[in-house]
């Protein structure tokens, strides 16, 4: 194995995490589901306390911190130190009732270049490179802002590994198997990506809650009104899902053995497929690279630099990523439903941020969309690897209307030329350019 792909090896990053955020409790520490209730003994009384369990399995302790401190949820604050605590016990549990944190967070800070950190990523063996480049680059946009996606691939793409990987680095990225209203709820309170991987084996109950949560959510709806709490207490209560993207794993059709449990035969509610982009991925990773024939804690010191710049270059892009876009058009249009071009689109902006030049943004724009038709024509029966453009037709798209598509961003970059000999003012496609006319000498 090399240098390069043994920094993503998941002990790599689970020895980084031990070195720079040892002391620190995370979600990954949060055991509760939901808010929970303890009694503990105050001057002689017992007083109820609302909160959360949180485990530290290296030094096997428990600990219960109340749902706010200071007047603020403690799940904002995440990660934290603890800096004072006493031990309890209630309900045949023994745990650390913590009174004092200090919060810790990273400072955003634009160290690296997106592009650097995707391209990273492709440090990794995988039969189809742009296949994994643009699922990448998919993973960290559920972090960065909104989208509802469907994704299915062989197995072995590589679908959950790279969410892992990112979610081992960013707090808010998770991979999970929601079985309870409450379980999904207790991801509402600090994920902003949430991986639902694989449900073929569901049963009724479970494919019905995710059914419920998915009309709810995957809309672009700003609040979800919480059932958990909603039965217990008898009041509705609202989570705020601004920044909540949604994305379903599976298989490809071909991999089940009985085409129902496919993940578009689960649910009756069709409206559930309206609101997640299909998507179909190809190639394998080769695991071969993964193992752990080498000195994982020297890798990790080795990369920590690269780590730390990769983790506040991210939080730099969640807050200012609008600002790096360059005012490209598509090039062509793309048929797509209106709620499927709305995360379609969104995904585009981050192509647009990793590209060098407008045609390498619309050369990915056009394997995003094949990713799409091949998924349309496996859902149908029929091959599903076709690689270019004259194989779609309308029979195998969701809609054939073709509209004219620019993509519109919310900034307003001085778009005219920068060339400092003349005053000419021509339209230039990005910021700092100097025009055509004025690099040939022909000056006004």
């Amino acid at each position: 194995m090399t240098k390069n792909h043994s920094i993503w090896n998941y002990s790599v990053l689970a020895n980084f995490n031990r070195n720079v955020f040892g002391d620190l409790l995370t979600v990954n520490h949060l055991e509760s589901d939901y808010e929970e209730m303890v009694k503990i003994l105050e001057d002689g009384e017992k007083i109820e306390h609302h909160g959360y369990y949180f485990k530290d399995k290296e030094k096997k302790l428990l600990y219960f911190i109340d749902s706010e401190i200071n007047n603020e949820s403690i799940l904002d604050k995440l990660p934290f130190a603890i800096l004072d605590s006493d031990k309890c016990s209630y309900s045949r549990k023994v745990f650390h009732h913590v009174t004092d944190i200090e919060s810790f967070k990273i400072i955003p800070e634009k160290r690296i270049e997106f592009r650097t950190i995707i391209d990273k990523m492709l440090d990794i063996k995988h039969g189809r490179p742009d296949d994994l480049k643009l699922w990448s680059i998919i993973v960290l946009a559920s972090w960065l802002d909104k989208i509802m996606v469907r994704v299915s691939s062989p197995a072995g793409f590589g679908k959950d590994s790279i969410a892992n990987i990112f979610g081992n680095l960013l707090n808010g990225i998770v991979v999970a198997k929601p079985r309870t209203v409450a379980k999904f709820e207790y991801l509402l309170n600090y994920s902003e990506g949430i991986f639902i991987n694989e449900m073929s084996s569901s049963n009724k109950e479970q494919k019905n809650l995710v059914e419920d949560f998915i009309l709810q959510t995957a809309d672009f709806s700003l609040s979800y009104e919480k059932g958990s709490r909603a039965m217990v207490s008898g009041t509705k209560e609202k989570s705020g899902l601004d920044n909540l993207s949604l994305i379903f794993l599976y298989n490809d059709l071909d991999h089940y053995d009985n085409p129902d449990v496919f993940f578009d035969n689960l649910f009756n509610n069709k409206a559930v497929y309206d609101r997640l982009l299909p998507l179909k991925f190809d190639g394998r990773v080769d695991v071969s690279q993964f193992h752990n024939n080498f000195d994982i804690t020297t890798v990790a010191k080795q990369n920590q630099q690269f780590f730390l710049d990769t983790l506040k270059s991210l939080h730099w892009y969640k807050q200012n990523y609008r600002k790096e876009l360059r005012m490209w058009a598509l090039g062509k249009s793309y048929p797509l439903t209106e709620r499927h071009k709305k995360s379609f689109m969104k995904i585009t902006e981050f192509i647009n941020i990793y590209s060098k030049t407008k045609e390498e943004f619309r050369a990915l724009c056009d394997k995003l969309y094949q990713c799409y038709v091949r998924y349309n024509i496996m859902a149908k029966g029929g091959s599903a690897t076709l690689d270019v453009f004259q194989d779609m037709t309308p029979d195998t798209l969701e809609t054939p209307d073709f509209t004219e598509e620019k993509i519109e961003f919310d900034v307003e970059p001085n778009m005219t030329c920068e060339c400092n000999k003349c005053n000419c003012h021509n339209s230039v496609e990005s910021m700092g350019m100097t025009c055509e006319d004025c690099i040939l000498g022909d000056h006004k």
